[in-house]
């Protein structure tokens, strides 16, 4: 990804929607919600029912353009659970 990219990245804990997210980094909106929805993203929260991207959906889109550019397989990019793993017992 060009540094010109870079410009303009979201500041942590704003969010912006989903058209504006893929014209701002290049990354067209139905890539986005494809990505979502085999799980390479998360679930994005939503305002009035439009999807709203972080700045950690930026972080993972990078990632995943990252792998895909190594030659990863898809799966490999998936998004980590958000659950914490069991502690065990000590």
């Amino acid at each position: 990804m060009g540094e010109s990219v870079w410009k303009g990245l979201l500041l942590a804990g704003c969010r912006a929607p989903i058209g504006t997210f893929a014209d701002r980094y290049g990354v067209p909106a139905t890539t986005l919600r494809y990505s979502e929805d085999i799980g390479l993203l998360p679930p994005q929260e939503r305002s009035a029912g439009q999807r709203r991207y972080d700045h950690d959906a930026l972080r993972r889109i990078m990632v995943i353009r990252m792998a895909k550019q190594s030659g990863l397989p898809q799966r490999d990019s998936r998004a980590p659970s958000r659950q914490r793993p069991p502690r065990p017992d000590l």
